[in-house]
Protein backbone atom coordinates (compact mmCIF):
# COMPACT_ATOMS: atom_id res chain seq x y z
CA UNK A 1 0.00 0.00 0.00
CA UNK A 2 1.64 3.22 -0.73
CA UNK A 3 -0.25 5.23 2.28
CA UNK A 4 2.16 2.58 4.56
CA UNK A 5 5.30 4.11 2.40
CA UNK A 6 4.06 8.29 3.54
CA UNK A 7 3.62 7.28 7.09
CA UNK A 8 6.85 6.07 7.41
CA UNK A 9 8.08 9.04 6.07
CA UNK A 10 5.96 11.26 8.03
CA UNK A 11 6.57 9.72 11.48
CA UNK A 12 10.67 10.28 11.26
CA UNK A 13 10.09 13.64 10.06
CA UNK A 14 7.37 14.72 12.64
CA UNK A 15 9.94 13.41 15.21
CA UNK A 16 12.87 15.59 14.18
CA UNK A 17 10.77 18.19 13.53
CA UNK A 18 9.23 18.28 17.59
CA UNK A 19 12.70 17.14 18.65
CA UNK A 20 13.99 20.78 17.40
CA UNK A 21 11.14 22.79 18.53
CA UNK A 22 11.31 21.40 21.81
CA UNK A 23 14.84 21.70 22.23
CA UNK A 24 14.97 25.43 21.03
CA UNK A 25 12.54 26.25 24.12
CA UNK A 26 13.94 27.69 27.20
CA UNK A 27 13.01 28.06 30.68
CA UNK A 28 11.41 31.88 31.54
CA UNK A 29 11.78 32.51 34.57
CA UNK A 30 15.48 33.38 34.70
CA UNK A 31 15.29 35.54 32.22
CA UNK A 32 11.93 37.48 34.17
CA UNK A 33 13.59 37.63 37.37
CA UNK A 34 16.71 39.56 36.16
CA UNK A 35 14.47 42.24 34.39
CA UNK A 36 12.54 42.35 37.50
CA UNK A 37 15.42 43.04 39.62
CA UNK A 38 17.04 45.35 37.13
CA UNK A 39 17.52 49.26 38.30
CA UNK A 40 14.31 50.19 36.01
CA UNK A 41 11.93 48.10 38.27
CA UNK A 42 13.26 48.89 41.27
CA UNK A 43 12.25 45.68 42.46
CA UNK A 44 14.12 44.15 45.61
CA UNK A 45 14.91 40.61 45.56
CA UNK A 46 12.84 39.75 48.67
CA UNK A 47 10.10 41.54 46.87
CA UNK A 48 10.26 39.62 44.09
CA UNK A 49 10.07 36.61 45.47
CA UNK A 50 6.95 37.14 47.64
CA UNK A 51 5.55 38.45 44.83
CA UNK A 52 6.35 34.83 42.65
CA UNK A 53 4.95 33.09 45.74
CA UNK A 54 1.25 34.21 46.03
Amino acid sequence: CDCLSKMTLFDPTLLLCSFGFFSSLRPFEPFITAFLLGPDKNLTETQELSSCRK
